[in-house]
């Protein structure tokens, strides 16, 4: 049986997890969605297509109605390609865009929700194109909100990306723009806070 406990219990803040492989973002993401949409709390995800159908499948098959939390708006899922198309600017995204586009989700999630749960891989999709100073740029304005905002954000990268011992020099600025940061090691999922 699945564990559905979410990432980090206490987090409220912005966590990071790098993943060994599909089957473990599909997990994170389910014990990441799952709690949240039960408590009636807001959930936003900006993944893959992809990624987006294969986890509504699994919460559908869960026995969660994830038209219904749709419909009321707390359940919003956008597709991480085309959000990045709408603030990126010249390979960098526009601060000004980027903000508007996301704090007015939050601004609409929290009317309606005491609290809101964000998922993102926009950073994820930058770092697979190489665009690595862009992928921390969006943290940082993914930081930024959070000054704003009240939420807690979950970002996820493929742990293939940092075999390279050249991109292993980033995971130092990567981790100092999280709060948490969870690793999965021979199936034991472990949270270190970073201040």
């Amino acid at each position: 049986m699945m564990d559905c406990r979410p990432v980090a219990e206490d987090a409220r803040g912005h966590i990071v997890e790098f993943f060994e492989d599909e089957q473990a973002r599909y997990d994170a993401l389910t014990a990441f969605c799952y709690p949240p949409l039960t408590r009636n709390e807001g959930v936003f995800l900006v993944v893959t297509a992809e990624h987006g159908r294969v986890l509504e499948s699994r919460l559908k098959r869960m026995g969660l109605d994830v038209e219904a939390a749709r419909a009321c708006g707390q359940w919003r899922v956008a597709d991480a390609v085309s959000m990045l198309d709408s603030f990126m600017i010249q390979n960098t995204p526009d601060a000004i865009r980027f903000l508007d586009l996301a704090g007015g989700v939050l601004r609409d999630m929290e009317a309606r929700y005491r609290r809101v749960h964000v998922y993102g891989e926009m950073v994820d999709v930058l770092w697979g194109l190489h665009n690595h100073h862009a992928a921390l740029e969006l943290e940082s304005l993914w930081n930024d909100l959070g000054a704003v905002h009240e939420f807690t954000l979950f970002c996820g990268y493929s742990s293939e990306y940092f075999t390279n011992p050249e991109d292993r020099g980033y995971l130092r600025d990567l981790h100092g723009l999280h709060t948490h940061v969870v690793s999965a090691n021979s199936g034991a999922r472990t949270s270190t806070r970073y201040p």
